[in-house]
């Protein structure tokens, strides 16, 4: 502690020991410039002393802990000065803040000096049953709490100084030690209450406790600290985004040291309930803000217990807010920011409930090491996968992890009679590649395990090679399947940030000779003989939304049989919109159930919502949806050439679920 003085007293004599205060003087004035120790400091400081036994101390500023107070008092009601201490009783200190962090204060306290020793004793008692008791003495400070306002803490509290977390509810009961060399706190926090100014981090109703010893190493360096903690987590809920975790229960011990360049993890230890034990170690690059290094090790966790950190906005989005895990993992992780070194997991019997979305996992188990350098064995086994109603697997794979690139050479995977094969496959830390084949399998088993519309038909295809890497999935060449006994393709295919909040896909697709007989079937279209082609050119979604697109639906070339029964033509009306009409001559030609036609043709080129439409010709002041030919013919004529995409959706959807009412002519 550092004094500076001025007597400004009549009394001489008497101020050299402060051992006889004579009555004949009415007060007794003491002046000093300063006083000063570890994280505070006190200037303009008075001390006026009455004959009737009380006191009055001011100072003009006191900074503590990195507050300000202006025009401090401290009254005290009987104060005592004899040879060995000097206290006062009875007292209460007031002061105005210098800031809005800094508040006003009017607490009852006391307080003692010891002027052999210089300790001084400081009690507060802010509230009932809150008490602060407070010791400064050979440059130390020892503070007892009980009850302790947990918002009154904040300023002793360096986290709370960078203005980063605040305590806002609740109340603490222990002890803070801080000296030079020193630093220790052993506290049990209750209705614990935190937060940021930014809202992404806060806490409420905790209850634990938090016990912290540090020494500073003198031959390591001034700002050399050693250290260790533990904090227990008994109650309570923590939202620290994206993770929102409404429990307690656990326990984490730490130890470290820490200079003015790094933080040094040097051994961590998570007791989490639910989830099982976590041990490992890091380092923190202060200057950069930078994860230098870090080692993280679990043994037989409880995958159930991982469902506490799905960040529940995540869940809502994709509709998980029922997801269930099961089985158990081993985990090792080593790397840095820039770069995993060496990674093991090993799930057993690994399980996935999410009945919103219909998916299911059935005991999936994995051996795999990862390396930066070097190779090591990869094992997979899958009893099922259930997508809705439809059902993969079971499934075996073994591949090579060498220098940080997993290599699986085949996939088979059982689907509804058929396979899909996957083969080549290629996936290393921040890219994947693989290519493969469907065999046929019956759409209309499928489709409707699927939940979709029944289609008939069989589906198989040819998938080319697949590449993923930078956010953005591409295909080489063309994707090729058969539906509805024709060919299609799909091509020019690139998804960008296909895991993000707005995946944008780019493609073509082009479908030749399609059976329009088993198509129309199969959707309840009506009845239409036939092929057909369709072309879609440089379709943009974003959000799987269409945004642009040129479209075409045109009959096949080549000679075939080209009939449409009457509510078929009464469909494509109702897609035409309310221009659109049936031109079915009213003699005789309303009475069949048939009809020839030679072409059948919509177009739609969407641009900002909209679809310019077309036909299969042009027609007087429209367009041609169905042109007819042989006999009897028929032609059916749009009017609208505009349309909203939703309305034409809305136009399709009508007609498939038999709602559309066109007007036959």
């Amino acid at each position: 502690m550092r004094v500076t003085a001025r007597l400004t007293t009549m009394v001489a004599v008497a101020c050299a020991t402060c051992a006889v205060f004579t009555a004949a003087a009415q007060t007794f004035t003491l002046e000093l410039d300063g006083l000063a120790g570890p994280d505070w400091s006190a200037n303009n400081l008075r001390v006026v002393l009455s004959a009737g036994g009380g006191a009055l101390l001011t100072a003009g500023t006191v900074s503590a802990f990195g507050h300000r107070y202006n025009a401090v008092t401290v009254a005290c009601g009987r104060f005592v000065m004899d040879r060995v201490q000097v206290r006062c009783e009875a007292g209460e200190v007031k002061s105005v803040g210098a800031s809005a962090a800094s508040p006003v204060l009017s607490w009852p306290l006391e307080w003692a000096f010891e002027t052999r020793s210089k300790r001084l004793l400081l009690t507060l008692m802010p509230a009932p049953q809150e008490r602060w008791r407070l010791e400064l003495a050979n440059g130390e400070t020892h503070l007892w709490l009980e009850q302790a306002d947990a918002a009154r803490i904040a300023p002793l509290i360096a986290a709370a100084r960078s203005g980063s977390i605040v305590p806002t509810a609740g109340s603490v009961s222990g002890e803070m030690h801080y000296a030079a060399t020193r630093v220790a706190a052993n506290l049990a926090f209750s209705g614990l209450g935190f937060a940021d100014a930014a809202g992404l981090h806060a806490g409420e109703k905790l209850n634990g406790r938090l016990v912290l010893d540090a020494t500073r190493s003198v031959a390591a360096g001034t700002g050399t600290w050693d250290w260790n903690a533990a904090l227990v987590w008994d109650e309570g809920a923590v939202f620290w985004d994206p993770v929102y975790l409404a429990h307690g229960g656990h326990r984490l011990d730490a130890r470290g040291r820490i200079d003015d360049a790094l933080i040094d993890v040097q051994a961590v230890t998570l007791d989490w309930r639910g989830l099982g034990r976590l041990t490992g170690r890091f380092a923190w690059n202060r200057a950069a803000a930078r994860l230098e290094r870090y080692a993280i090790n679990g043994s037989a966790l409880t995958l159930a217990g991982l469902g506490d950190f799905v960040p529940q906005a995540w869940a809502e989005q994709n509709r998980l807010t029922d997801l269930h895990l099961t089985g158990q993992a081993d985990l090792q992780l080593e790397g840095s920011a820039a770069r995993l070194g060496h990674a093991t997991l090993k799930l057993r019997d690994a399980g996935i409930e999410a009945p919103q979305r219909a998916l299911a996992l059935d005991k999936l188990n994995i051996d795999a090491r990862f390396a930066a350098s070097g190779s090591a064995p990869f094992q997979l086994t899958l009893q099922a996968l259930h997508i809705r109603d439809l059902t993969l697997g079971p499934v075996e794979a073994q591949g090579q992890m060498r220098d940080g690139r997993l290599t699986i050479p085949n996939l088979l995977i059982p689907l509804l009679g058929g396979v899909l094969a996957l083969a080549d496959i290629e996936i290393s830390q921040d890219a994947a590649q693989l290519q493969g084949a469907l065999t046929p399998v019956p759409m209309e088993q499928l489709t409707t395990a699927l939940g979709w519309h029944p289609l008939g038909g069989e589906l198989s295809f040819v998938l080319p090679r697949v590449t993923y890497g930078k956010s953005t999935l591409s295909m080489d060449g063309a994707l090729l399947f058969k539906v509805f006994g024709g060919d299609a393709q799909v091509d020019g295919i690139r998804l960008d940030d296909p895991f993000g909040r707005t995946p944008r896909l780019s493609a073509g697709l082009h479908l030749k000779r399609l059976n329009l007989e088993e198509m129309t079937r199969a959707v309840k279209f009506g009845n239409i003989t036939g092929y057909l082609d369709v072309d879609v050119d440089d379709l943009v979604m974003e959000n799987w939304q269409p945004l642009s697109m040129n479209a075409r639906v045109l009959t096949s070339a080549g000679d075939f049989r080209k009939r449409i029964s009457q509510g078929a033509v009464q469909n494509i009306s109702s897609i035409g919109g309310a221009g659109a009409g049936a031109a079915i001559q009213r003699s005789f030609l309303r009475f069949f159930d048939t009809f020839g036609y030679d072409k059948i043709g919509i177009s739609c080129k969407l641009r900002n919502g909209i679809c310019e439409m077309g036909g299969a010709d042009t027609a007087s002041g429209g367009y041609t949806l169905i042109k007819g030919g042989g006999l009897p013919a028929v032609n059916v004529v749009g009017y609208n050439r505009f349309a909203g995409w939703q309305e034409l959706l809305d136009r399709i959807k009508a007609v498939i679920d038999g709602n559309s009412k066109p007007i036959v002519q």
